[in-house]
């Protein structure tokens, strides 16, 4: 059993440390090479892909245990056991159901042409399944902080360069196995492709032409402890606004165009007065001034009668601290700002289930003030590269979040790393305001001109220029998936074609053979 145990955890391992805040270059190659070699030669392959994927996830998401643990009321004990749940659930997801499909595809020959192809049919569709989706830490993130490679994902977003990373594990298995002239050539054909398309994107790198209206920026990241932000004593909340406010004169004195806040930065709610006391007042008249426009995350509650419904949302600001317009939330973290229907009867159990759900906002829209159309992300919406793709035409990218609930562990810098690609996707530029950080301007390449890393605190400014939303992926995204959707049919239809001319073959020898044997014994 461990010669089975140790490599599956090896593989998995290796597959994790790919990603960013470990950055093990093409660490995952070998982890995928292992476990394709357990695939196709062991009795278990099953097993196998899901110890792996057991290994994977407690390396990679282990940060759950952490904020659980940390901020949502549970004991350690408890959060891990919550935790091995979703490890369970994660690995049969995308490793178990991978390996099922791949062990259907009985000729290994050209089942091994699918591998890309179900590994990234399976990354897709948990951009949309289970709840509101879980597009976390795709394979593509393990190249993509190679700023050329991930210039791809302009012509096909994060999944093509997922397809792309398989091709090197799937290739060079190939070639160990068959060592043939075919299975050698389809290496350097590989790696062939990985070399154009680098020099490609250090093409795009040097040679993007950037010609916008610019706007000034300053970045608000305050550092607020994440146990202030659950207090709900009158005293921190205004600690907390005045801390702000204090950020926020700081700012103004450069007059930039744009001053942003992260997530849900300020205790009030800006449609509910009510509930506000003085620090409604407080807020909005210390934010007046003659040049800058805000950007702000509010918890924003609305009131039709007496029903009650929460948001989580961007408030654009003029000014003069008006309310310009606002947007609402549409992915929510599931069991983080609300509990999915099946698993309400738990809210007893766990306090923090309990209290009001998040409403998710009814569809994507953009801000628009003068010659601004912004596309908002809040929190968990930057990880989503379909999504996004579908916002109306925007021409500036603003991604607020509170990434406090995760510490110094890997999940702010794996966010930050999906935010930075959804740029590149989009080909526009980002701001970027974190509570606790990583706040940045990120361009249309994924270069960062400026940020603040975590756990500082601070104005920071930097410029954008305002473009047209013009990549090959946002304009095509339909066309780019239909040629994924055929050529994946093309692959199952030479699989089974050639599966079935195995089974006639291997028909025709047994009437020879039994033919010839009933000639003998006659």
């Amino acid at each position: 059993m461990l010669n089975i145990l140790i490599p599956s955890v090896i593989a998995g391992i290796l597959t994790a440390l790919s990603l960013p805040y470990y950055y093990l270059p093409f660490g995952y190659v070998a982890g995928f090479i292992i476990l394709l070699h357990h695939i196709y030669k062991n009795k278990r392959p099953l097993l196998v892909s899901f110890v792996a994927g057991l290994s994977y996830t407690a390396l990679s998401f282990y940060w759950i245990v952490y904020a659980l643990s940390n901020y949502g009321g549970i004991s350690f004990p408890v959060a891990v056991v919550l935790f091995v749940v979703f490890a369970v659930a994660f690995s049969v997801y995308q490793f178990v159901i991978f390996t099922f499909v791949m062990t259907k595809l009985k000729d290994r020959n050209y089942s091994l042409l699918a591998v890309p192809f179900v590994w990234t049919t399976l990354e897709i569709l948990r951009e949309f399944f289970p709840f509101s989706g879980f597009p976390w830490n795709l394979l593509g993130y393990s190249l993509s902080y190679i700023d050329p490679l991930a210039q791809i994902t302009s012509v096909g977003s994060i999944y093509l360069l997922s397809f792309m990373a398989m091709l090197i594990p799937t290739a060079i298995y190939s070639a160990h196995i068959y060592k043939t002239d075919r299975a050698y050539i389809s290496v350097f054909a590989v790696f062939g492709l990985f070399m154009a398309v680098f020099l490609w994107g250090k093409d795009r790198i040097e040679n993007l032409p950037i010609s916008g209206k610019s706007k000034t920026v300053a970045l608000i990241q305050a550092n607020i402890d994440q146990m202030d932000k659950l207090s709900s004593e009158a005293t921190v909340d205004l600690e907390i606004t005045l801390k702000y406010l204090t950020l926020i004169k700081q700012a103004l004195q450069y007059e930039p165009d744009i001053i942003v806040l992260p997530e849900a930065a300020i205790p009030i709610f800006p449609l509910a007065k009510e509930y506000n006391g003085s620090l409604d007042e407080l807020f909005f008249d210390g934010i007046k001034n003659d040049h800058s426009i805000f950007i702000v995350g509010f918890d924003n509650v609305v009131k039709d009668g007496e029903d009650i419904t929460l948001y989580n949302s961007m408030f654009l600001l003029s000014p003069e601290g008006e309310i310009i317009d606002y947007y609402n939330k549409v992915k929510l973290v599931p069991f983080g700002e609300y509990v999915p229907p099946p698993f309400q009867i738990f809210q007893s159990l766990f306090p923090y289930l309990q209290g009001y759900d998040f409403s998710s906002g009814e569809k994507p829209k953009v801000l628009k003030y003068q010659d601004l159309s912004i596309i908002p992300l809040i929190c968990y919406e930057a990880t989503f590269p379909i999504f996004v793709a579908n916002f109306p035409e925007g021409n500036l990218i603003v991604n607020i979040t509170n990434d406090g609930w995760f510490g110094d562990t890997p999940a702010p810098v794996q966010h930050f790393e999906m935010a930075k690609v959804r740029a590149i996707e989009n080909g526009l530029f980002m701001i970027r305001s974190a509570n606790t950080g990583i706040s940045a301007i990120i361009d249309p390449v994924g270069d960062v001109s400026i940020a603040m890393g975590i756990n500082e605190e601070g104005v920071a400014l930097g410029g954008v220029a305002l473009l047209e939303r013009d990549t090959i992926w946002v304009k095509h995204k339909e066309t780019v998936g239909g040629i994924f959707i055929i050529s994946f049919i093309i692959v199952l239809v030479l699989i089974f074609k050639k599966e079935e001319e195995v089974k006639i073959g291997l028909s025709g020898k047994a009437k020879k053979f039994n033919k010839g044997k009933g000639t003998e014994n006659s």
